[in-house]
């Protein structure tokens, strides 16, 4: 992330200068044609010294701040914008335990992400039992790819028949994804992924390794 960091600091200073001069300016030349042309007008002066307070500035900083956070760096900087949605197939290659492997799985990643933060927010799985999220998150614009520790609420006995019993019917699954980008449209914005996982229940044996891959819906 810290490629979008030093994006985000750069345009910040950039819109920095150039409100100081836009204000500087309009303090220096146009207010005091507007106020010599205007002074008997009430209505307009108010209008005037409304329109170029600090307020008004500080409101432009602010709209200007947000559309660089949120939306312009998906513009100019395309290869890093991994927000969105991704539906994902993990397929269970590894059981370190008892039991077969589970059957392939079906889930989706919302991913959140601007210039300063990113993060994984619960979503339906489609083959789990409830929603699933990020423990931990990162994205890693060297390396082209995601890596994050994950929860799952839930479990369904047809897909974990050997992590289901009597003392724990809806077990906690807990575990991680490495992803990298195999796939990218003509502006470079990622568009397919693909990489491992590991993950069991509680803690507790079988663990579960496999592949995934991951398209943006």
């Amino acid at each position: 992330m810290d490629n979008l960091k030093d994006y985000y600091v750069n345009c910040i200073k950039k819109l920095a200068v150039i409100i100081a001069l836009l204000s500087g300016t309009i303090s220096s030349q146009v207010i005091p044609i507007l106020t010599q042309e205007y002074a008997s007008n009430s209505i307009i002066m108010w209008a005037i010294r409304v329109i170029t307070s600090t307020a008004v500035f500080s409101a432009l900083f602010i709209i200007c701040e947000n559309f660089i956070r949120y939306k312009l760096w998906k513009m100019q900087k395309p290869e890093y914008d991994f927000s969105g949605i991704w539906v994902g197939t993990s397929i269970y290659e590894i059981v370190e335990g008892d039991g077969p492997p589970p059957k392939p799985l079906v889930c989706e990643l919302n991913v959140e992400q601007d210039c300063l933060s990113s993060k994984l927010s619960p979503v339906k799985g489609g083959s789990y039992a409830s929603n699933w999220g990020s423990i931990a998150f990162e994205i890693d614009l060297d390396k082209e790819g995601l890596s994050y520790a994950y929860y799952a609420n839930g479990l369904s006995e047809a897909y974990y028949p050997s992590c289901i019993n009597d003392r724990l019917p809806t077990q906690q699954i807990k575990g991680l994804e490495e992803t990298k980008v195999i796939k990218r449209d003509e502006k470079k914005r990622p568009l397919e992924l693909s990489g491992t996982f590991s993950h069991c229940a509680q803690g507790q044996k079988p663990l579960y390794r496999g592949t995934v891959n991951y398209k943006r819906k």
